[in-house]
């Protein structure tokens, strides 16, 4: 069994604790596989959901991880108490690929990645993404929007090549 890292944004954070999102589409590059996500996993591999976060210094707890998606607060280790206390010093949110790994709270099974076209999506695909369908909003408008902002216009017009990362969850963690 290997680890497997993804970036995940603040609202796919939300649906994957909350048990609504089950699969994600990424683009992918047939000749070159190294840009693509999970491009060597197998079923069973273990995912590690990287999110946005900050460092930060709680008045009880001491240093630490705060994260975006919810606010939820994770006291560093002891080895990495001094690291998180000069971070909280200089910027306030980073990007979710430099979470550190005894950070990430979410880890997913790796089950299957498929191909597709982008625009083959179905409506109970949209959901599986993560997607709550809402009172006039159709799941495969908002999946569309949610691509627009994620990968741009133009990537949704290329109606490109994605590769349908399918998992379960790993470890409910509480924070």
């Amino acid at each position: 069994m290997r680890e497997h890292s993804l970036v995940f944004s603040t609202t796919n954070i939300l649906a994957l604790r909350a048990g609504h999102q089950v699969s994600s589409r990424r683009p992918y590059h047939p000749d070159l596989e190294s840009a693509n996500a999970c491009p060597n996993a197998e079923p069973g591999d273990r995912i590690l959901c990287r999110e946005p976060w900050r460092p930060y210094v709680d008045p009880d707890l001491g240093p630490g991880i705060k994260y975006a998606a919810d606010g939820a607060f994770l006291a560093a280790p002891a080895d990495a108490k001094a690291w998180c206390s000069q971070l909280a010093k200089s910027r306030p949110w980073w990007p979710a690929y430099r979470l550190p790994a005894w950070a990430v709270r979410t880890i997913l099974t790796y089950i299957a990645a498929p191909t597709e076209r982008l625009h083959d999506i179905t409506r109970m695909a949209a959901i599986e993404e993560g997607i709550e369908p809402r009172l006039h909003r159709c799941p495969l408008e908002l999946f569309a929007n949610h691509w627009r902002r994620t990968y741009g216009e133009q990537s949704w017009h290329a109606n490109p090549l994605v590769r349908i990362v399918r998992f379960e969850r790993f470890n409910p963690v509480p924070v």
